[in-house]
């Protein structure tokens, strides 16, 4: 019976943040040209490709890839916290008998949950790079990894 509970639990937990994004229609902008702007001179395309090889790449001070959001990587680091606390308390659920003095430590991590699921209703998730989206999806398949292991 916990085991289904639990089940039931993550999958509910996966549908509602999945269903927190807004759809948003995404309009391209095109941008139209006067037949005078479109000509370049030779020089001047030689002037742009001489700047743009000399300036060179400067890696990240830290371990984050390049491109990745620093602000979604601590959202997203703290949502995968949020997570594993409810994981620990569904481990400690399982190995108790006493579910009554549980009832204050669930409702904590409740209140956790529903402040992690306003954050991700506010993600705009159309200025995600690559590398973003790439994190995003780890840090959720580890998510959802520890909620199996849990049942």
């Amino acid at each position: 019976m916990r085991k289904m509970m639990v089940c039931i639990f993550a999958v509910l937990i996966t549908l509602s943040i999945v269903g927190c994004g807004e759809n948003k229609k995404v309009e391209k902008k095109v941008k139209t040209y006067e037949p005078e702007s479109i000509t370049t001179t030779a020089e001047q395309l030689e002037t742009e490709v001489t700047q743009q090889t000399e300036t060179q790449y400067v890696a990240p001070e830290n371990n984050e890839p390049a491109g990745l959001s620093s602000s979604l990587k601590e959202f997203l680091d703290n949502y995968e916290a949020t997570m594993n606390g409810y994981c620990d308390f569904m481990e400690t659920y399982n190995n108790s008998d006493d579910y009554m003095s549980m009832m204050g430590d669930y409702m904590n991590w409740l209140s956790q949950y529903t402040d992690m699921l306003n954050q991700f209703g506010a993600l705009d998730t159309s200025t995600f790079s690559d590398e973003d989206w790439a994190y995003y999806l780890e840090v959720q398949n580890r998510v959802n990894n520890r909620l199996i292991s849990v049942i």
